[in-house]
């Protein structure tokens, strides 16, 4: 991982390196309601989905509005559900 580095006075942007390629993260106050923008500036396909946690949905989940108009999918808390198995069953 790259040292963050500003990319506007409100929010962080920096770079994850891996083993398969680097992609950019942006952490930032109201980065959730910019979602959908963001997504179709960079020309996702439009059919899109959210995968939550009930609980975080619940708390969270009105500030994804403007992401998809599709129901989240909603899979419960503990990282033994964040595997390919879990991947497959959304698929």
């Amino acid at each position: 991982m790259s040292s963050p580095s500003p990319s506007t006075a409100e929010s962080v942007r920096f770079s994850v390196r891996t083993a398969s390629g680097s992609y950019a993260v942006e952490i930032g106050p109201g980065m959730a309601a910019r979602l959908g923008s963001v997504l179709d500036a960079i020309k996702a396909p439009a059919r899109r989905f959210v995968v939550s946690s009930p609980g975080i949905w619940r708390l969270h989940g009105d500030r994804f509005k403007g992401v998809t108009t599709e129901e989240p999918i909603l899979i419960p808390d503990g990282e033994r559900y964040k595997q390919i198995g879990t991947v497959g069953r959304i698929y």
